[in-house]
């Protein structure tokens, strides 16, 4: 049995999950620490940080526990009124949702023949749209990430419920972003999801936010321009991440079958928007000379 919270957050960094799962502790960057001095403000990014993390959670309760216990709110009275700031914050996305949002949210449970998942989503979806808001001006790979993951699982539900599925709509500030709804064979692409993520929890997996959906992004081109597209790209930054570096231990992880699995992950998670065939238009009978 596994949670929809916990699969998202899996694949939204499977380094660290595993991490956790192997030593109960994730590894943060010394400048994410927190150190003996108490935090008294937020920066800019950790800000932002904060906000996309409470739009993604499912209890923003439980979530400001979590980051006010790993140092990146203030206690206290200070650590009250962070949290009353930011919660007013989240309303402003609320409200963008509001017209979706019902009183309780959708609880889902997926059976397969060897997995169990369980979720709720929140806002639940109207009009057979799955709605997510973000905080950036651009839903980000991450964002993109935690909706697919969340159709995927609404539509392998309806699948089994036998419901028509639906799409999803992933909102920022200045973009939507919609993904197609799946189709029947949506349980086997879950069931497929998580037999990868049962993997991801054994031993590291080479599956890497932002370069994945780079790859995505260049999967019509050869091996070689996606070798050169890594190396350009986020890859730099993200190999550098502490939960990465302690997994690999100073291994490469990226090779080809790691590409071939990155490419793999978000065939699943996106499927082709589904086209309309073109009736072919009638023929105007002749008309006969008189």
């Amino acid at each position: 049995s596994i949670d929809l919270d916990t699969l998202v957050h899996l694949w939204q960094d499977p380094a660290t999950a595993w991490c956790r799962q192997r030593f109960g502790v994730a590894p943060r960057a010394a400048a994410e620490t927190a150190g003996d001095d108490e935090p008294f403000d937020i920066n800019g990014l950790e800000h932002y940080r904060l906000v996309d993390r409470l739009l993604d959670s499912g209890d923003r309760a439980a979530q400001l526990d979590r980051d006010q216990a790993d140092g990146r709110l203030p206690l206290g009275s200070l650590g009250q009124s962070a949290r009353e700031r930011l919660l007013g914050e989240l309303a402003v996305f609320d409200a963008v949702l509001a017209t979706d949002r019902v009183i309780d949210p959708l609880n889902i449970r997926v059976e397969g023949a060897d997995f169990r998942l369980d979720g709720a989503l929140d806002p639940a979806p109207t009009g057979n749209v799955l709605r997510r808001a973000h905080a950036g001006a651009h839903p980000t790979e991450r964002a993109r990430l935690a909706l697919a993951i969340r159709l995927l699982a609404w539509n392998a539900w309806q699948v089994q419920q036998g419901a028509e599925t639906g799409g999803g709509l992933v909102i920022a500030r200045e973009e939507a972003v919609e993904i197609p709804a799946h189709g029947a064979d949506a349980v086997e692409r879950l069931t497929e999801l998580l037999t990868l993520s049962r993997r991801a929890l054994a031993a590291p997996l080479p599956f890497f936010p932002r370069t994945a959906w780079s790859l995505h992004e260049r999967r019509g081109r050869t091996p070689d321009e996606q070798f050169a597209g890594i190396l350009s790209g986020p890859w730099s930054d993200e190999r550098e991440a502490p939960a990465v570096a302690l997994a690999w231990r100073g291994r490469e992880p990226i090779d080809a079958d790691a590409i071939q699995l990155m490419l793999r992950v978000w065939e699943l998670l996106l499927p082709e928007a589904p086209t309309e065939p073109v009736a072919p238009k009638a023929k105007k009978p002749k008309r006969g000379r008189a």
